[in-house]
C-alpha cells in the first residue's frame, strides 16, 4: 500500500511542531506494515527554519524539519533491507524507544539506537515484541539479533493469539549463530509452522551475565 501527503503535524493543533519521536514511530510502522510508497506533505510547503513565524503551517513543513531528519535515518537504517522484512531498531543515533518490546526475562534500559539488556540469574533475556503483528512476520525465513558477542543459543518463537502457544520458529546455537555486520543471523527452522504470527517472543541465553548492547532485531522475509 502506499501513503500520500504524510505529515506527523496535529491538524487539531496546527501551531504545535511535531516531534521527532512522531516521525521515527510513524516510519517505522508504514514499513514494518508493507508500506511500498510514502510521499511527504508538502515538499515545497513551509520551510521548518521558518517555524513559529507568520504563515508557516506545520502540517504541509518538511525541509529542515524533525520529521525530515527522522525520514533521513530511517532510511539509513533500513538500506539493503528486503522489502517486507520487520526492524526493530530501538530508535536512532538521536532517539531512544523500545519499540513497543518488553521483558519477560532480564532486564532493559533504553539509550538512543539501542536496547542495554541485562541477562537474570540463567544469563538468560527473554524479550516480547508488541501484538497484532502484519500477516508477513510469520513468514520470515531470517532472524537478526543485534549483538556482536557473547550469545550462545537464540530461540525465535511466535503464537497467533495471546491465549495460543507459543511455535518455535529459529532455534540455533553454536556455529548456527552466524555473525553478520548487522548482528547474529538466525535461521528459521526447517519445521516451523508458516501461519499468521500475533506476537514473537526471542530468548537470548549468554555465556555470562555481562550487560550487553542490543542494536537491533530483525525479521528478513525471504527472496523469491
Amino acid at each position: 500500500f502506499a501513503v500520500v501527503e504524510f505529515n506527523t503535524a496535529d491538524l487539531r493543533h496546527p501551531n504545535l511542531q511535531p516531534d521527532y519521536a512522531a516521525g521515527y514511530r510513524g516510519l517505522r510502522d508504514l514499513w514494518n506494515f508493507g508500506a511500498r510508497h510514502v510521499s511527504p506533505m508538502a515538499w515545497n510547503g513551509s520551510n521548518g527554519v521558518n517555524a513559529g513565524k507568520a504563515g508557516y503551517s506545520t502540517f504541509t513543513a518538511w525541509r529542515n524539519t524533525l520529521l525530515e531528519e527522522a525520514a533521513r535515518d530511517f532510511l539509513l537504517a533500513r538500506a539493503g533491507l528486503p522489502l517486507g522484512s520487520l526492524l526493530y531498531s530501538f530508535g536512532t543515533p538521536r532517539h531512544a524507544d523500545d519499540d513497543g518490546w518488553t521483558p519477560e526475562a532480564g532486564t532493559i534500559a533504553l539509550t538512543n539506537g539501542a536496547l542495554n539488556v541485562t541477562p537474570d540469574s540463567a544469563r538468560r533475556v527473554t524479550l516480547r515484541s508488541p501484538r497484532g503483528l502484519p500477516p508477513h512476520a510469520g513468514r520470515a525465513a531470517m532472524f537478526i539479533v543485534g549483538l556482536r558477542e557473547g550469545l550462545t543459543r537464540v530461540r525465535v518463537s511466535g503464537r497467533q493469539s495471546e491465549e495460543a502457544d507459543w511455535s518455535v520458529l529459529a532455534d540455533a546455537s553454536g556455529d548456527a549463530l552466524r555473525a553478520t555486520t548487522a548482528g547474529i543471523a538466525v535461521s528459521r527452522s526447517v519445521s516451523a509452522p508458516s501461519a499468521k504470527i500475533d506476537q514473537l517472543r526471542v530468548e537470548l541465553e549468554f555465556a555470562d551475565a555481562t550487560p550487553r548492547i542490543l542494536t537491533r532485531f530483525a525479521a528478513i522475509q525471504p527472496k523469491f
